[in-house]
């Protein structure tokens, strides 16, 4: 199998066509850790993935999180006019600059493309930042599941958009769908909550005719 680029490894793996090899991937260390490395050796002229050998997967660039980006929003609920402050469709910083012609250069290369299909889970869509929302999302999931309903279904609807207005344009190999639920003795929500709210916005993906993706617990 001479000539077999990444992409074609990787979904060959992934649908049992027979690849040359296994895919060597790994998620990039957290800042803090690459920090740690260095203090400690590692090469700082070498990124993570050369250094180790491994083939790297490129997103194509959307940002589906509550703005400010990485902060908490707390107020999303309490206060549901604040839901467009914090998810905007239209908001230019979404979209990674020139995201079209970089997937398709990508694409030439015989790299591997992804989209983040759900941002930050449920626990960001309800606000989650600190301990004192997290305590709030809980108790709102138990004692106002309309709100929390009406919440992801305005959350999800966001994300469709965004999602279609990207796969309109470039096609992708998988979608992730990040859900950090995972405590140290199990989730911290239940799995009937879990089976209620996640994910949901797969219907932009089915749309394009995506047809793998990834989910992370962690």
């Amino acid at each position: 199998m001479q000539g077999v680029n990444e992409r074609q490894r990787f979904l060959d793996t992934l649908t049992g066509c027979g690849a040359d090899r296994f895919p060597f991937f790994d998620l990039e260390p957290a800042p803090d850790a690459l920090k740690r490395w260095h203090r400690e050796g590692f090469p700082r002229w070498k990124s993570f993935s050369k250094y180790f050998h491994l083939e790297t997967h490129h997103s194509v660039g959307l940002m589906l999180r509550s703005y400010p980006f990485y902060r908490k929003a707390p107020d999303l609920l309490d206060n549901p006019l604040s839901f467009k402050r914090h998810y905007n469709p239209d908001q230019k910083s979404r979209y990674a600059r020139n995201f079209i012609k970089r997937a398709k250069r990508l694409r030439e290369q015989g790299r591997i493309l992804y989209v983040d299909a759900w941002a930050g889970g449920l626990l960001q869509m309800l606000g989650v930042g600190d301990w004192a929302s997290f305590e709030s999302a809980s108790v709102a999931l138990i004692e106002k599941p309309r709100v929390v309903e009406e919440l992801v279904e305005r959350t999800t609807d966001f994300y469709c958009i965004c999602l279609e207005r990207v796969l309109s344009k470039v096609s992708v190999d998988y979608a992730t769908f990040y859900e950090p639920i995972a405590a140290n003795t199990g989730p911290v929500i239940s799995p009937q909550h879990g089976t209620r709210h996640i994910p949901r916005d797969v219907c932009a993906l089915r749309r394009s005719g995506l047809q793998e993706s990834h989910l992370d617990t962690g």
